[in-house]
């Protein structure tokens, strides 16, 4: 089980350094597929009843998958668009998270009052 894992690793790895493999490509579709599912779904971690803020969630999912496709299916893996890409991607993926963190903690304060 333990050789699997670090094979499983070594392959991610691998798609930093010589493109990527089938496995993260896959990954990546399947990520990008369960975003637009989670678009089109009217549950959200913010409804999107709430005036702008309801809307940030799914952009924020829709452009962290984007960027995550064009990183894996870049045609150049080791160009600076892809490293920048990457590196927005986890910029703006912990930004999203934290925010969706402040967002949950007033709603629990009962500071933010949705009305649905």
């Amino acid at each position: 089980m333990m050789e699997e894992n670090r094979d499983l690793k070594f392959k991610c790895e691998e798609c930093q350094a010589d493109g990527c493999s089938p496995l993260c490509k896959g990954v990546a579709i399947a990520f990008a597929v369960l975003v637009l599912i989670y678009d089109i779904f009217p549950v959200d971690l913010i409804p999107d009843s709430v005036p702008g803020t309801g809307w940030v969630d799914d952009a924020a999912a829709t452009l962290l998958a984007g960027l995550n496709l064009y990183q894996h299916f870049a045609s150049d893996s080791k160009s600076k668009t892809v490293k920048i890409a990457r590196y927005v991607k986890w910029i703006f993926g912990g930004l999203a998270v934290f925010s969706a963190l402040i967002i949950v903690f007033l709603f629990f304060m009962g500071i933010v009052l949705f009305e649905g």
